[in-house]
């Protein structure tokens, strides 16, 4: 008689997002993804930090209260996202972090042990279009799992 064993693994999702007003559809798309692939999902917001936080200009502490109400603003909306992912019995949970995106989000990637990396490609023209080809290259030659790119168009 042959005895099988049912180990679920779950499937770990790296989601970046970005807090662009084209996001609903990288949302809706990792919804999808985590439902096919039966997934658990890590809503991750990369922060640039605050350059008037770095200088001892004259109203510091005051940039330092705004900065703070600006991340706890930040984290409330991905908080109700995060819960979009639960309801549909998906397990997620939020990660933000500060500093430069490539770094932090390869970080993070590694950190939580990800099998997959979703993010949102928002089609740009000229200059901007160079730049983020460029910033997207380097995302693709540092992240060491499979990268789903989301496009995001009116």
């Amino acid at each position: 008689m042959a005895v099988f064993l049912y180990l679920n693994f779950l499937i770990n999702i790296a989601l970046a997002y970005d807090f662009e007003e084209l996001s609903e559809k990288l949302i809706l798309e990792g919804l999808r993804f985590a439902e096919c692939m039966q997934g658990q999902v890590y809503l991750i917001h990369i922060s640039s930090p605050d350059p008037h936080l770095l200088s001892y200009q004259l109203g510091r502490e005051k940039a330092i209260k705004n900065r703070k109400a600006e991340l706890r603003a930040e984290h409330r909306i991905l908080d109700r996202i995060a819960q979009r992912f639960t309801m549909k019995g998906i397990q997620c949970e939020v990660l933000v972090e500060e500093g430069a995106t490539i770094k932090e989000l390869q970080g993070l990637v590694k950190k939580i042990k990800a099998d997959y990396l979703l993010i949102g490609h928002h089609r740009d023209k000229g200059f901007l279009r160079t730049y983020l080809n460029s910033s997207a290259r380097k995302l693709i030659d540092k992240i060491e799992v499979p990268l789903m790119v989301v496009p995001l168009m009116d």
